[in-house]
């Protein structure tokens, strides 16, 4: 009579033991982690979201609109002010948001945190970065990604490290094999919001790869005379949509702008 008793003890406990479902947070990892541990100011701040299938099934995520959608940042700056933003706005059509990873394979993505965000000041900053959207696993059911909490803080600018990345970030626009493999650079060196962008965001603008777009709204939020004299030159020489995209962003410019003379060099050029 005891042993039947155990047996069934032993039964019951068999049926109500977790199933495959709860070792799924082991078998997908969601990670965030910084690009770079050192970051000056006016450089483009980066964020590597990985992504590791450990099971031995397929896993597949949706991340939106633009592949950026689902993702939710919120950032302590230095004074201690605390901002969450939507998803940066992107318009026509963006690449598909579905992202298939094979059993025991990885997914890497490059997210622009400045997209989100202006880091506008020196010190120390935390960000909280999480995933709002679940990984389906086809055989076991479905994974909530966990919100992940980085520190980090931005340095002095450096004018010979800005120099060195926009070099850099130039070099690759112009050595990529293909239009779509000049987007990242291209976007990365856009938000250098610094003087010393402009000669680069100026060699963009030529460079015949699809970057226009990168390079007007660089120049655009860097919004100084230089280069605003680089945009009333491309309403002229611009390469593709350039001419139209520069006419935007130096009304935009005209509108923000609280420097007369700044505003009479654009108006000059014909815009109002």
């Amino acid at each position: 009579m005891k042993s039947s008793f155990v047996g069934l003890l032993i039964s019951v406990g068999c049926l109500l033991a977790p199933g495959p479902r709860s070792s799924l947070p082991a078998q997908v990892h969601v990670r965030f982690q910084l690009k770079d541990r050192v970051i000056t100011l006016h450089e483009p701040v980066v964020l590597l979201f990985k992504v590791h299938n450990a099971s031995a099934q397929e896993a597949v995520l949706d991340l939106g609109f633009s592949k950026i959608e689902f993702f939710h940042f919120s950032l302590t700056k230095p004074q201690g002010l605390t901002v969450r933003n939507e998803p940066p706005y992107t318009e026509g059509l963006g690449p598909s948001g579905k992202v298939v990873i094979s059993a025991g394979g990885d997914y890497e993505q490059l997210l622009v945190l400045n997209q989100w965000f202006q880091f506008d000041s020196t010190g120390q900053y935390s960000l909280t970065a999480q995933l709002n959207t679940r990984t389906h696993l086809s055989e076991t059911g479905n994974v909530d990604p966990k919100p992940e909490y980085i520190p980090f803080e931005i340095k002095e600018r450096t004018p010979e490290r800005l120099t060195k990345i926009c070099s850099d970030l130039a070099e690759q626009v112009k050595l990529a094999p293909n239009a779509q493999v000049a987007q990242e650079p291209a976007l990365l060196l856009s938000y250098v919001e610094d003087p010393i962008a402009v000669p680069f965001l100026s060699q963009l603008l030529g460079a015949h790869k699809l970057v226009e777009g990168s390079a007007v709204s660089g120049l655009e939020r860097i919004g100084s005379e230089d280069a605003v004299k680089v945009l009333i030159s491309a309403l002229t020489s611009g390469y593709g949509d350039a001419p139209s995209l520069a006419r935007q962003a130096l009304g935009v410019i005209l509108k923000k702008t609280p420097d007369p003379s700044l505003q009479e060099i654009i108006r000059e050029a014909g815009v109002r």
